[in-house]
């Protein structure tokens, strides 16, 4: 069974309003073994729950293989907290399309105590054993605003 809820909060003559709307499809399609559940056609990339670190970046990044990632998913709006190595605390909003791409923003909190944020595409490569990886283009929007490359893969 796949189920969304979505909800909308207003105030109408001095009282507070909660719209609440679920929505649930009961699926009997058994998933494929190979995928490991990740998506199928017309579904959305599923990277719920997932952790990730880097296997690679540019210098002018501060992520490192020591930054453990924890994705979480609703529908296509992805978001994960991370720290280790220089990121004290860092956090992740963004959005995957059909084919599991991410659009994002970050900010941070590197180990200077400096507030750092930026953008990033991430576009999903399925290894053999059905892990995600993740290869990245990101450009910061605070500092020096460079570019940068990065790759991370699902632990």
């Amino acid at each position: 069974m796949v189920a969304e809820v979505f909800y909308e909060t207003f105030v109408q003559d001095s009282t507070a309003v909660i719209l609440l709307n679920f929505c649930a499809k009961i699926r009997h399609i058994a998933k494929p073994k190979n995928v490991s559940g990740y998506f199928r056609k017309n579904d959305t990339m599923n990277y719920n729950d997932k952790k990730f670190r880097l296997i690679s970046n540019t210098e002018n990044g501060e992520t490192s293989n020591e930054t453990l990632f924890h994705y979480k998913q609703v529908g296509n709006i992805l978001t994960s907290e991370y720290s280790g190595g220089k990121i004290k605390y860092g956090h992740l909003i963004g959005l995957v399309d059909k084919s599991g791409n991410i659009e994002m923003r970050y900010h941070q909190i590197n180990d200077k105590d400096e507030l750092m944020t930026g953008v990033c595409i991430s576009k999903p490569e399925i290894l053999e054993n059905g892990k995600i990886r993740l290869h990245e283009n990101w450009e910061w929007t605070s500092g020096d605003k460079s570019k940068g490359t990065s790759i991370i893969e699902e632990q």
